[in-house]
């Protein structure tokens, strides 16, 4: 097995393995790498000639506040609030994890991931994180040394009233009775993505 980043001859193949592993239209994935492409980074595992497996490398940055912790001289601080200081850290999301149906239950995606975790670590980069397309896919993940580690929240308006938003003199307990948290569940995001 082969593994490398595509390119943009891979491009039809990995449109249409991305087509039967999740199913989305082919507006959307049109659409996705048209927008992202050149954005990102698509690690592909090659069995022979034919890509088998691949996933997407989304650089992103994640802030984070911390105190008294040693820097390195590139950590660019943002502002000192009392004790705490924001800092700014290169992180990247793992999107698109899939194998095709025939080649799966081989080890594909786990050496993958192992290869995308020594690529990013080489590239500078402190944390990557994912969203599980479903429960099962947890366990998975936390078998390569993932964990939980944030939540996504969904918050409701009742846009028919902004003058229940215009919460300026309200107190903190009347604000938070206007919002909805709900927690959000794998197929409710890929719903919205």
């Amino acid at each position: 097995m082969e593994i490398r980043i595509a390119d943009k001859k891979d491009l039809i193949r990995i449109k249409e393995m991305w087509h039967i592993c999740f199913g989305d239209e082919h507006s959307y994935i049109n659409l996705f790498f048209f927008f992202f492409f050149e954005k990102i980074k698509i690690l592909v595992a090659l069995e022979g000639n034919n890509i088998v497996s691949m996933l997407s490398i989304i650089p992103t940055k994640m802030e984070i506040m911390e105190n008294n912790v040693q820097r390195s001289p590139e950590t660019r601080i943002i502002e000192n609030d009392l004790d705490c200081q924001k800092k700014i850290i290169k992180t990247a999301m793992i999107y698109g994890v899939a194998t095709h149906p025939d080649y799966q239950g081989r080890g594909f995606s786990s050496q993958l991931l192992e290869y995308a975790s020594l690529y990013l670590e080489e590239k500078g980069y402190e944390y990557s994180f994912l969203l599980p397309a479903n429960d099962k896919l947890y366990n998975f993940y936390g078998k390569l040394g993932y964990q939980r580690f944030f939540y996504n929240k969904q918050i409701d308006i009742d846009i028919d009233d902004p003058k229940s938003f215009d919460v300026q003199n309200e107190t903190a307990d009347a604000k938070y009775k206007m919002l909805k948290l709900e927690d959000s569940t794998p197929e409710l995001y890929n719903k919205f993505r």
